[in-house]
């Protein structure tokens, strides 16, 4: 059984160890992230517009993800909410 099933409240981050949890400082973002000489958003207005999908299309997919995580109750009811 595994351990480290919640969030800490406090800045450490529980990993599984070989004998247990270990707890160590989180990251910080530097630690992942390179500076760079580009504004984030340097290239927002030249990027193409994306459409906006189709409404009934979005809810059969969500449907269909949402499907293997339910009961069959619990699916019944999400259907007449969405529908």
């Amino acid at each position: 059984m595994l351990c480290c099933k919640w969030i800490p409240p406090h800045p450490c981050q529980y990993n599984l160890a070989k004998n247990g949890c270990s707890a160590r400082p989180l990251p910080s973002s530097g630690d992942y992230l390179q500076q760079s000489l580009v504004p984030t958003m340097h290239y927002q207005k030249s990027l193409p517009r994306l459409p906006i999908p189709n409404l009934e299309d979005t809810m059969r997919r969500f449907l269909a993800a949402k499907r293997p995580l339910l009961s069959d109750h619990q699916f019944r009811t999400l259907v007449r909410h969405v529908s």
